[in-house]
């Protein structure tokens, strides 16, 4: 089977509206428990308050991960998605400060039954040595698009695996997703990436049924 990444849960913005995400949020979890791919949701601690993780634990089935996306994603800055330096999120943070940041963030997402530490997602892909010196975590996730233009594969990642998506492959909207996997020749990956705010706000909930799709072919052994 295929494994589905799925960033930024609850919000992709800092001031989404909490009641549409939630309906949205729904939906979605609807779709992926019918299928046993399983799928990892990249959580912002900073949002993660007891609605959010009530939510998770209520909706997520077995095959269903939370995982840690960053520690407040830029959310509390608000130029969040602009200006960013090579470490993104963990750029000037000492190990120390990442440290105590990461060991907060786990405090908040260990309150769920669905929480996986093995995994971390770099919000916007990036991260430096400082970050990974910092969490306990098997696998960090992000793109090709970043990972080769900064030259992450120098960078000591004390032992923690890269689990590098490629950009408009396995990792973007469903519909084109689905559609690289399919194509003759391709050999199938172990990942696939998606962000289910862009889908919602390009397609609506049409989404869904794209999302079901892949969550079909993903689920084939």
């Amino acid at each position: 089977m295929i494994n589905i990444r799925i960033d930024d849960y609850p919000f992709c913005l800092p001031n989404q509206d909490p009641d549409q995400a939630e309906v949205w949020l729904r939906e979605m979890f609807e779709v992926l428990s019918r299928w046993p791919a399983h799928y990892y949701f990249g959580a912002i601690p900073y949002h993660c308050d007891t609605r959010w993780i009530a939510l998770a634990d209520e909706c997520m089935r077995d095959n269903g991960h939370l995982v840690m996306h960053g520690f407040t994603h830029r959310h509390d800055y608000d130029g969040f998605d602009r200006d960013l330096q090579p470490g993104g999120e963990f750029e000037g943070m000492t190990m120390t400060e990442a440290r105590l940041r990461y060991l907060a963030s786990f405090d908040v997402l260990q309150t769920s039954a669905r929480f996986d530490r093995d995994h971390f997602i770099a919000p916007f892909n990036r991260y430096n040595e400082n970050l990974l010196a910092a969490i306990d975590t098997k696998y960090i996730h992000t793109c090709d698009k970043e990972y080769n233009a900064l030259g992450y594969a120098a960078l000591n990642h004390y032992g923690t695996k890269p689990i590098v998506g490629n950009l408009y492959k396995d990792y973007g909207f469903a519909s084109r997703v689905l559609k690289y996997i399919n194509t003759p020749g391709t050999v199938r990956p172990e990942w696939v990436t998606l962000h289910w705010y862009y889908e919602f706000r390009h397609f609506g909930s049409g989404w869904l049924k794209d999302l079901n799709a892949l969550c079909k072919e993903c689920s084939r052994e």
